[in-house]
C-alpha cells in the first residue's frame, strides 16, 4: 500500500504538532527496509490471527457470532501496515524511508485504521469457516461501517449468519417405490404432435373476434380502488380458460376474452394469492384490464412435409421421430418425479427440520430457477413451464419450504456420499438442453452465462445423482400406465406481480 496525496497535510503543522524535526530524534529514525527485515515483514503476514468466538443459536438456522481480537494482534496488524507503506510515505522535511518511525505512526495511523479493520474482520471470517464448523448460506448480516476499530483495548464485533439446518442423516437404503411406466397410444401421440407443431407455427393477425386458442397482443394494467399496482406493455397472451401472474389468477380469463376484437378492453377480476408481497392485498381482489392491439391465429400445420422442412428436417420421418423423444423425455421426466416424490416424503418425515421465513423469501427465486431447468431439461416449452413456476410463487409460504427442506437435505446426502458435478456431467446436461429445446449447445451456455445459473445447473446434476442412487437400492414395485387421450391445457401464466416490485436500494440510489 502506498501513501494517497490525500494523506499529506501541510509541512509546517505538521512539524509543529510532532515537535521533531531531521535532525532531533535521530534514534527514532525508521531505516530503509533491507532484504533481511522484508522477509521477516512477508513472513509475520502469513502468521494466522489470533482470536476467540462465541457462537449463539439466534433462531432457525441462524447463529450469532461474538469474535474477540486481542490488542496484541491488532497491534500487529498496524505494524504490518506501516512496514508496507515506510520506504514511500510522503513525510514533510524526510526523504522516503527516512522518517522517524513515531512521526510516520502519527501520520498514517488514522488513515491505516480501515484497511487494518478490513484485514482483521476478512482474516477472522477466514478462520471461522473451519474453526466454528460453520455452513453459512448467505452473507454476515453486518455493517462494517458502523463497526468501530478502538485506540486502546481488544477488538469486539458481532455479526449473525444463516447456516445450513442441522440433522441426523436419515436411512436411505431400502425405501419401498412405486414406478410407474408410461406407455401411449397411436392417438396420444397423434395429438401431442399437432399440440407441438400448433406451438410451433407461425401467427398471423385476424380480423375476426377472439376464440379460445387465439392470442392477443395487449397492454395490461392491475389496479385496485383507483390506484395502479402494476402494469405492462405489449404483452403476447394465449386464450386459456384461467391466467394466472406470479401471485394471483383470473379464474374467468377464456370466457371473458372470447369475442375481444383489436381496440377493445376488457376487465377481468384477478383474486390476489396470500403470498402477495403486499399484505393489505393478500387473499382480495383487485381489478386487470386488458387494452387489445391485435388478435393473432395459428397458421394451421396440415402439409408436415413443408412444416418439417421449415423446422429444418430432412423428412416428415424425422421430425415425427424427434418429437417422439421429446414425448419420451417427458414421460421418463414424470416417471422421475414420481419416484423423486415418494423418496422425498418418506425422508423429510423423519428428518424434521425448521427454515426462517427471511430465508425462504430470499431463495423463492432461487428455487424457481431450479425448477424451470428440470423442466426444460424434460422437454417442456415456456408455455408450459410458466404455469408450474406460477403455481410455485403464489404457494410460496408452502411450497418454497417444501422444496428448500428437499434440497438441504438432497444436499447433505450428495456431500456424505461425495457426489458432485464434473464438467463432463455438465456438458451432458448441456447437451440435452440444447436437444429438447432445438438450440445450440453455444446458445445454451451463453444464456446460463447470461443468467448467472450455473450453479442451478450444478446443484440439480447432484441432487439427480443422489436419486438416482437412492432408486438403485431401493426395493421397487413397477406399475403400468398407457396414456390414451391428451387433457387441454387450462391455464396461459404471465410472469407478473399484481404489484409493481419495490425498487431496490442500488436502484434507489442510482
Amino acid at each position: 500500500m502506498v501513501a494517497s496525496d490525500g494523506f499529506r497535510q501541510d509541512d509546517e503543522e505538521l512539524k509543529q504538532a510532532s515537535g521533531l524535526s531531521e535532525v532531533e530524534d535521530a534514534d527514532l529514525m525508521a531505516p530503509a527496509a533491507t532484504d533481511e527485515s522484508a522477509g521477516e515483514a512477508e513472513e509475520s503476514t502469513e502468521t494466522p490471527l489470533e482470536f476467540e468466538f462465541d457462537v449463539e443459536a439466534a433462531g432457525p438456522c441462524k447463529r450469532k457470532i461474538i469474535v474477540t481480537i486481542p490488542r496484541k494482534e491488532v497491534d500487529r496488524y498496524f505494524q504490518e501496515e506501516f512496514d508496507k507503506i515506510r520506504d514511500e510515505a510522503q513525510v514533510p522535511g524526510f526523504r522516503p524511508g527516512r522518517a522517524p518511525r513515531k512521526l510516520l505512526e502519527k501520520r498514517y495511523r488514522n488513515e491505516l485504521r480501515e484497511p487494518v479493520k478490513a484485514r482483521l474482520m476478512l482474516d477472522a471470517f477466514t478462520a471461522l469457516a473451519d474453526r466454528a464448523n460453520l455452513a453459512p448460506i448467505s452473507d454476515p448480516e453486518l455493517d462494517p461501517d458502523r463497526i468501530e476499530l478502538p485506540d486502546e483495548g481488544d477488538f469486539a464485533f458481532e455479526f449473525s449468519v444463516e447456516v445450513r439446518p442441522e440433522f441426523e442423516i436419515p436411512n436411505w437404503k431400502g425405501l419401498k417405490l412405486t414406478k410407474t411406466v408410461y406407455s401411449y397410444t397411436p392417438q396420444y401421440f397423434e395429438a401431442y404432435l399437432r399440440e407441438q407443431l400448433k406451438s410451433e407455427a407461425l401467427l398471423e393477425e385476424v380480423e375476426e373476434p377472439a376464440q379460445l386458442g387465439d392470442y392477443i397482443t395487449c397492454d395490461i394494467s392491475l389496479f385496485h380502488e383507483g390506484r395502479v399496482l402494476n402494469s405492462s406493455d405489449g404483452e403476447r397472451l394465449l386464450i386459456r380458460p384461467r391466467l394466472t401472474f406470479m401471485d394471483g389468477v383470473i379464474e374467468d380469463f377464456g370466457e371473458r376474452m372470447v369475442g375481444v376484437q383489436r381496440g377493445e378492453s376488457r376487465t377481468c377480476d384477478v383474486r390476489v394469492a396470500e403470498s402477495c408481497s403486499d399484505p393489505e392485498l393478500a387473499g382480495k381482489t383487485i381489478q386487470a384490464r386488458f387494452k387489445v392491439h391485435a388478435v393473432l391465429r395459428r397458421r394451421s400445420a396440415e402439409n408436415l412435409e413443408a412444416f418439417a422442412q421449415t423446422m429444418g428436417y430432412g423428412s416428415v420421418e424425422e421430425l415425427r421421430d424427434a418429437y417422439e423423444r421429446r414425448l419420451r423425455s417427458r414421460l421418463d421426466q414424470m416417471t422421475y418425479e414420481s419416484l423423486r416424490k415418494q423418496i422425498l416424503d418418506q425422508l423429510l418425515d423423519v428428518v424434521p427440520f425448521d427454515l426462517p421465513q427471511d430465508l425462504v423469501k430470499r431463495q423463492t427465486e432461487r428455487e424457481l430457477r431450479r425448477r424451470a431447468v428440470e423442466l426444460v431439461r424434460a422437454g417442456y416449452s415456456q408455455e408450459d413451464i410458466q404455469p408450474h413456476l406460477n403455481a410455485i410463487a403464489r404457494e410460496a409460504r408452502t411450497q418454497v419450504v417444501r422444496l428448500l427442506r428437499e434440497h438441504f437435505l438432497l444436499e447433505r446426502l450428495a456431500e456424505a456420499e461425495n457426489i458432485e458435478a464434473d464438467e463432463d456431467a455438465i456438458d451432458a446436461e448441456v447437451e440435452r438442453i440444447a436437444m429438447q429445446t432445438g438450440r445450440s449447445p453455444r446458445q445454451v451456455r451463453a444464456e446460463l452465462d447470461q443468467e448467472e445459473a450455473w450453479d442451478v445447473i450444478r446443484n440439480a446434476i447432484v441432487e439427480r445423482r443422489m436419486i438416482e442412487k437412492i432408486i438403485e437400492v431401493a426395493e421397487i414395485t413397477e406399475e403400468q400406465k398407457t396414456l390414451t387421450a391428451r387433457e387441454e391445457a387450462e391455464e396461459t401464466a404471465l410472469d407478473l406481480g399484481v404489484v409493481r416490485p419495490k425498487p431496490s436500494a442500488e436502484e434507489t440510489s442510482d
